[in-house]
């Protein structure tokens, strides 16, 4: 899960934009400071990130987000500057990498000067720049077209003059209440849009006052649902790419650009590296520019989310942030770095769960396990050896099975009793280094330094003596859910009990919508689940597997009526115990 399928870097070319859209995650005194890139800052940057290719890193797609603010409130002449230069550099890229290369340019079509409708209907032509991709946001309800849409009109027209035929949607509770068919007859059939990305509601910046508006986890997969039927149903069905993607995030459970597979490094007019992708909740780091930037980019993330982490803190369990954090309360005090500065020592809410997806650990060739164990960094002198040696120091938290196991297959309902779990799940591992971690001790270790995936580690157990008892065992069952690594196996009677002593927190509760989900399903080729070979025959593999699991064990034997009746009502019954043949149809991507 945590290779990444893409690299793309933001380009924030300003802070100003003409909306104040209730949605938006900048906050207001971001937008007021209206910071403007100066050229010598963007041609640094876009040397900067060719740089960074050169290193090898791979991945299927690459480039640039470019965007605001709104990115056309920059003076025209800079724009006029600064369109050759982009292209140049993702001809660079495209040449460097050989992989799918993009530079997309996002704009609300807002702009105060005329000359950009013409301005980019030249350079929205595929035929002459491949590499270059316009694409612009719609937005009801959210005051993105001013008092009671004042402006749709305005964006109507510059759509059609400019001829971007690709679209941004925020998923908020207005969008819902506004309808599935009337967005798909509105965006597709009036206005001609050809792709749809469905992005959820992220309660941070300005956003944060409108969380209300959000809608349930049930009604954004529901008008998720919708959409993908709609599209069936047209003769030419457009390109809604966020369905698959969309399904993953709302398994788990948090933002897609957060929970997809893409690594983002966001990069501010004033060249500064930006922490996470979201602006005002991040960190400023060095200039992309500076020397060792990505050293000590990596370093900084590693130790935000490094640190001791009171998973059982009330503030963490209650928060809506948890969609989207998966971190909790840091305490640090365990690495010092002369390079970083005070923020680094101080105790705060994370409000992080980015970075540690990032691709910066595997740039810097970081080998954490291998076939001998840990291994150290040939840099000693790399501000990662902080990381390494705490792992050294902590080495007895780790032990490795017998390296002769090479069985491969995959957990299934049989493996799922806790009386078996163990013997089970050890006799059924991909072959290579398996890392068994004692559950209480699974946050404290540095979990950005566990890219398994470039490494011999095929699946991480968790202790199943110590799941129940740790402090720490929401946290494990968020990780289960969320597959941070290729497999990550609990016992899914563990899960409920976990779960079940613990009904209030957010987890819980999206567990028991999630059900709901499941039931309201299963009228589309339901599939009884009499034994282990027919779930696994129809609930797919890797996280969708995993996933379907839990949900079996919820379903199997009126498990789910542990749970207070108030949150489960709609949960599936005994005697309709079915699901649908697959994870990928319940959410749209048929």
């Amino acid at each position: 899960m945590n290779k990444a399928t893409s690299l793309v870097f933001s380009l924030v070319t300003n802070t100003t934009c003409t909306m104040k859209c209730h949605h938006c995650y900048q906050t207001e005194d971001e937008f007021n400071n209206k910071t403007m890139m100066t050229k010598d800052v963007a041609k640094s940057t876009l040397l900067a990130i060719e740089e960074l290719y050169k290193t090898g890193e791979s991945s299927d797609m690459c480039g640039i987000e470019v965007y605001g603010g709104e990115t056309f409130l920059m003076p025209y002449e800079f724009w006029e500057w600064f369109m050759p230069e982009l292209i140049a550099s993702a001809d660079r890229v495209f040449n460097i990498t050989g992989v799918n290369t993009t530079y997309f340019i996002i704009t609300n079509l807002m702009y105060k000067d005329d000359r950009y409708t013409d301005f980019i209907r030249k350079y929205n032509d595929t035929s002459k720049y491949p590499r270059i991709k316009f694409s612009t946001s719609w937005d009801m309800g959210t005051n993105r077209f001013g008092n009671n849409n004042k402006l749709l009109s305005r964006w109507e027209d510059r759509v059609l003059n400019t001829g971007i035929n690709d679209v941004t949607v925020v998923l908020t509770q207005e969008l819902v209440d506004f309808g599935a068919r009337a967005m798909y007859e509105y965006i597709v059939d009036r206005v001609g849009m050809e792709t749809i990305l469905i992005e959820y509601l992220a309660p941070l910046g300005n956003a944060v006052k409108f969380e209300v508006k959000r809608p349930t986890l049930q009604d954004e997969v529901s008008f998720i649902k919708d959409i993908g039927i709609l599209n069936l149903e047209r003769e030419v069905p457009i390109d809604i790419s966020p369905l698959s993607h969309l399904k993953s995030s709302v398994e788990m459970r948090f933002s897609g650009m957060i929970g997809s597979e893409k690594c983002y490094t966001t990069i501010l007019p004033t060249g500064k590296t930006h922490m996470q992708p979201f602006a005002g909740f991040g960190m400023e780091g060095p200039e992309i520019w500076s020397e060792n930037w990505l050293e000590k980019f990596s370093w900084v993330s590693t130790e935000t989310q490094s640190q001791h982490v009171i998973g059982v803190d009330d503030k963490c369990h209650l928060c809506s942030w948890r969609r989207y954090c998966k971190m909790g309360y840091k305490d640090s005090d365990v690495f010092l770095s002369r390079d970083m500065p005070e923020f680094s020592l101080k105790t705060a809410c994370a409000r992080l769960g980015s970075l540690w997806y990032f691709a910066a650990t595997r740039m810097l060739g970081l080998d954490i396990v291998g076939s001998t164990g840990i291994d150290a960094i040939s840099d000693e002198g790399s501000a990662l050896n902080g990381v390494l040696r705490y792992l050294r120091e902590n080495e007895d938290y780790w032990s490795k099975p017998d390296a002769n196991l090479t069985t491969v297959n995959t957990s299934s309902l049989d493996y799922l009793s806790e009386n078996t779990y163990i013997a089970s799940a050890k006799a059924n591992i991909h072959s290579g280094c398996v890392v068994v971690i004692d559950e209480g001790y699974f946050i404290n270790i540095v979990r950005k330094a566990f890219y398994f995936d470039d490494k011999d580690v095929s699946a991480v157990m968790v202790d199943s003596d110590t799941l129940l008892n740790s402090g720490f065992a929401i946290d494990v069952v968020e990780g289960y859910l969320m597959g941070c690594f290729r497999k990550l196996f609990i016992p899914a009677e563990l899960v409920v009990t976990v779960l079940m002593q613990n009904p209030n927190i957010f987890i819980s509760k999206k567990m028991f919508e999630f059900a709901s989900i499941v039931q309201e399903s299963m009228e589309a080729d339901p599939v009884v689940l009499n034994d282990a070979s027919a779930s696994r025959s129809c609930l797919g593999d890797s996280l969708n597997q995993e996933f379907s699991e839990l949900l079996c064990w919820l379903i199997k034997n009126n498990n789910y009526q542990h749970f207070p009746k108030s949150e489960c009502s709609k949960i599936i019954s005994t005697d309709e115990l079915m699901l649908v043949k697959s994870i990928e149809f319940r959410y749209g991507n048929y």
